[in-house]
C-alpha cells in the first residue's frame, strides 16, 4: 500500500524527527513545506540501514522538499511552478500516478481573490498534466492555506474538489455548457471533535468577528479514477511521533519542537489496472 505524506514543519522540526516520521508511517513519497534541512542530510539519515532507499526530488520547488522510495528519472518530471509540483510516478504493481504537491500562499500575504486565482490557476496546470501523461490518477496534497469549503478549493474553475465521494464518483459535471472534472475531498471527514481527534490540522486564534480556530488547510484530493484504492481509513492526520504527541495540553499542534501544522498521510491499495473514468 503505497503512503504518500505532507508536513508543513515550520522550519521548526529536527531531521531526527522528520525521519522518524518517516519511517513510522513507512511513508514512500514524502513532501515537506517551509524546510530548510538539506535533503541531502535528511537521506543520510533515512537511508541509513533501510532495506528500501529514499531518493531526492529530480526538479526543483521553491516551496517544497520531496523525497521518494519510487524510481527516479526525468521521465516522472512533469512541471515546477511557484507553490507546487507535478510528478508522475510509476508503482511498482501498476500504473502511474500523478502527485501534485502543493503549498500556497498564507491568508497573512494574500488576499481571498488572490488564493482564489491561484487554485485556478493551478487546477489548469493539473489539467496540462493528465493532458500532457494520458491519464488523471492524480492525487494533490500539501497546504492549500485554504479550507474545504473555501472557493478556490469547491470552485468548479479551482480545484473542484467535493465531500461526497459518491458524487464525484460520476468523475464530472457540466457547468455553464463545460464539463469540470471532479476531486473527492475527504478532508471534510477532519472537521469536528465527536471522536476526540483534533477538528483540523492547523489552529488559529484570529481574533476576528469570524474565527474558525481550526482549520483544514493540509489536504489530500484525489481525482474519481483513484477511489476504488481508497479503504476507510486510509487518511490519517497524525497526532503521535514515536509514542510522544504532536498537541499541547490545551490540544492544540505543538510548536515548541515540532510544528503548528499536524501532518497528514494518505494510503492507498496498491495500484493495479483500473478503468480511468475521470
Amino acid at each position: 500500500m503505497p503512503a504518500i505524506a505532507f508536513w508543513n514543519i515550520n522550519d521548526s522540526v529536527a531531521a531526527e524527527n522528520i525521519c522518524a516520521f518517516a519511517r513510522e508511517h513507512d511513508v514512500d513519497i514524502l513532501v515537506l513545506a517551509e524546510n530548510s534541512t538539506s535533503p541531502f542530510d535528511l537521506l543520510r539519515t533515512l537511508n541509513q540501514n533501510a532495506k528500501r532507499l529514499y531518493f531526492s526530488d529530480i526538479g526543483h520547488s521553491d516551496r517544497l522538499t520531496i523525497l521518494t522510495r519510487f524510481t527516479v528519472s526525468p521521465a516522472c518530471l512533469v512541471r515546477d511552478s511557484q507553490g507546487g509540483s507535478i510528478r508522475n510516478y510509476d508503482m511498482p504493481l501498476g500504473d502511474s500516478i500523478l502527485v501534485v504537491a502543493v503549498h500556497l500562499s498564507s491568508k497573512l500575504w494574500k488576499k481571498t481573490e488572490d488564493q482564489i486565482l491561484a487554485s485556478t490557476r493551478v487546477a489548469r496546470y493539473i489539467g496540462d498534466a493528465e493532458m500532457q501523461v494520458g491519464h488523471s490518477r492524480t492525487i494533490v496534497i500539501g497546504d492549500l492555506n485554504m479550507n474545504p469549503f473555501e472557493t478556490g478549493v469547491v470552485g468548479s474553475e479551482g480545484f473542484h474538489a467535493i465531500m461526497d465521494r459518491r458524487i464525484a464518483a460520476s468523475g464530472a459535471r457540466m457547468v455553464n455548457g463545460e464539463q469540470c472534472s471532479f476531486f473527492y475531498n475527504p478532508m471534510w471527514g477532519v472537521f469536528g471533535d465527536m471522536d476526540g481527534k483534533p477538528p483540523g490540522t492547523y489552529y488559529y486564534n484570529s481574533g476576528g468577528e469570524i474565527n474558525y480556530y481550526w482549520n483544514v488547510f493540509d489536504q489530500v484530493l484525489l481525482r474519481p479514477s483513484l477511489l476504488p484504492l481508497m479503504e476507510p481509513g486510509c487518511i490519517n492526520v497524525v497526532t503521535e511521533l514515536m509514542g510522544t504527541s504532536l498537541l499541547t495540553e490545551d490540544g492544540h499542534p505543538n510548536r515548541n519542537g515540532m510544528s503548528d501544522h499536524l501532518p497528514v498521510v494518505c494510503r492507498l491499495n496498491e495500484l493495479l489496472e483500473i478503468e480511468d473514468v475521470a
